[in-house]
């Protein structure tokens, strides 16, 4: 399964992510990371949906096409009164 944990990134990455995710909050804006690294295997797995398996296609990235298979990337979304707004 993906990962959610900023301490699964780069540790550069890392720092900038956590200071961005608390520049939002100062802001009043609660945003939900829900992935950071992904193996290649699942990246590989998410390239699939939409095309060989059943689903939209929700990445253009194959394994290692994807920063977040090097650690170094995050998916967020923003919250509004305590559910992602997708």
């Amino acid at each position: 399964m993906a990962s959610r944990s900023l301490s699964d990134l780069q540790p550069k990455v890392r720092e900038l992510c956590m200071k961005w995710v608390d520049a939002c909050k100062m802001q009043g804006i609660d945003v939900l990371v829900y992935c950071t690294y992904r193996s290649p295997e699942e990246q590989d797995e998410l390239y699939a949906q939409g095309r060989t398996k059943p689903g939209r296609i929700v990445t253009n990235a194959r394994a290692y096409q994807s920063f977040h298979n090097f650690r170094c990337a995050i998916d967020f979304v923003p919250m509004v009164g305590g559910k992602p707004a997708w």
